[in-house]
């Protein structure tokens, strides 16, 4: 879904890169001129640590407290 909407609304521009022509519409890689803030991207990566985390986290306490009982 995430590559198939660039594509659809921009399908000039994927045929261009597809075809390894260059031009003023050509889709690069280039970094942002003002990086992010350290307290934002923080935050963002202990949302993702938690979301991914915090199952496996409560699986293994289900199981040490099966073991024990």
């Amino acid at each position: 879904m995430a590559i198939s909407a660039p594509l659809c609304l921009h399908g000039d521009q994927a045929a261009s890169a597809w075809r390894g022509r260059a031009g003023p519409g050509a889709w690069r890689l280039r970094l942002c001129r003002r990086r992010l803030p350290g307290g934002y991207l923080a935050f963002v990566l202990a949302g993702v640590a938690g979301v991914i985390e915090g199952p496996h986290a409560e699986e293994l306490w289900r199981r040490a407290t099966i073991r024990k009982g």
